[in-house]
C-alpha cells in the first residue's frame, strides 16, 4: 500500500504506534548518531533502519517513537 505524500519515516511511526509493528523511523539525526557511534553503520537511511532494528529490545520497540 502507498499513500501519496507519506514517506517511510511517517509510515513507520504510524505502523509502530498505532498498530504495534516492530518498526523504527530513521531520520537524519538517527542516521548520523547511529553511524558516528557505530550502532548501525550504513550509507543511507534504509540501511541504518534495517541494521538498527535488531539492537532495540522488542519489549521497548513501541516506545522508540515516544521517548525523546
Amino acid at each position: 500500500m502507498t499513500l501519496p505524500g507519506v514517506g517511510r519515516k511517517t509510515a513507520n511511526v504510524v505502523l509502530n504506534t498505532a498498530f504495534g509493528h516492530s518498526t523504527i523511523a530513521v531520520d537524519t539525526h538517527i542516521f548520523r548518531v547511529a553511524n558516528r557511534t557505530g550502532i548501525a553503520k550504513g550509507k543511507n537511511v534504509l540501511e541504518v533502519e534495517f541494521k538498527t532494528q535488531p539492537n532495540i529490545f522488542r519489549k521497548n520497540i513501541c516506545m522508540t517513537h515516544i521517548i525523546g
